[in-house]
């Protein structure tokens, strides 16, 4: 049988850990800068050379499929959908012979 955690009693949370009531109408939300900022943000040019470079960092870090994998996967894939497609047709007759019978 697990465990069930155990809430510490306030006497051992440490300040890091302790939570402030939040005052009435304040807003969890993280300071919106001031519009001064706003604008000499907006002002600043736009820097395509560390962007491609950090473009190139991240793809670089991509985990891809090798190719049995990419394989593999697809023939799940086509045989899950031809299972559907087959129990949706069987389905469907089933229904189209009770409808005929009531009808």
């Amino acid at each position: 049988m697990p465990k069930s955690k155990a809430r510490r009693p306030s006497s051992q949370i440490t300040p890091g850990n302790t939570k402030k009531p939040m005052k009435s109408g304040a807003s969890t939300k993280p300071n919106s800068p001031t519009k001064a900022q706003a604008a000499s943000s907006v002002d600043e040019k736009f820097d395509l050379n560390g962007y491609l470079k950090g473009l190139k960092q991240e793809w670089d870090r991509i985990a891809w499929p090798g190719r049995q994998q990419v394989f593999s996967e697809t023939l799940v894939v086509i045989a899950v959908v031809t299972f559907f497609t087959v129990f949706i047709f069987v389905v469907d007759k089933i229904f189209q012979i009770i409808v005929s019978i009531i009808s």
